[in-house]
């Protein structure tokens, strides 16, 4: 910010210096260990800590490594059609179509859940594939 009202302040024409400056160096975090025993469970390694901004933290279960695939599919589809990419809209629109039996039912839940967003049917439909070939 204060780079940017310098050089603002400057003249048309007038001279300045930029000096270039490596940053600096994160120090390193070594992980901490707990002497003793510990009577906390020791999980699968298949969890994920999720912190929420409202609520407490909780323990969720690691997507598989199909519905990870598709949610990419489902992002990279958002980026073909609308010029976005963002993973929690596709998870979104992931989970609202994994339990749906055709497309018309995934129409259906996708404008009950993000009717907002008036997705192209097209669109719709790709989704949908993405969403059958995580299925099978």
């Amino acid at each position: 910010y204060d780079v940017a009202k310098k050089l603002k302040e400057l003249k048309k024409g007038e001279s300045f210096t930029l000096k270039l400056i490596e940053p600096k160096k994160a120090f390193e975090v070594e992980p901490r260990s707990k002497a003793g025993k510990s009577s906390e469970k020791i999980g699968t390694g298949r969890e994920t800590l999720r912190l929420r901004s409202k609520g407490s933290a909780s323990m969720e279960d690691m997507p598989s490594e199909t519905k990870t695939k598709a949610i990419e599919k489902i992002d990279d589809l958002l980026e073909l059609y609308m010029g976005i990419q963002d993973i929690d809209l596709a998870t979104t629109m992931f989970e609202a179509g994994k339990d749906k039996g055709n497309p018309d039912e995934f129409a259906v839940a996708l404008d009950e859940t993000l009717g907002d967003f008036a997705f192209p049917d097209e669109f719709v439909f790709d989704v949908w594939g993405v969403i059958g070939d995580a299925k099978r």
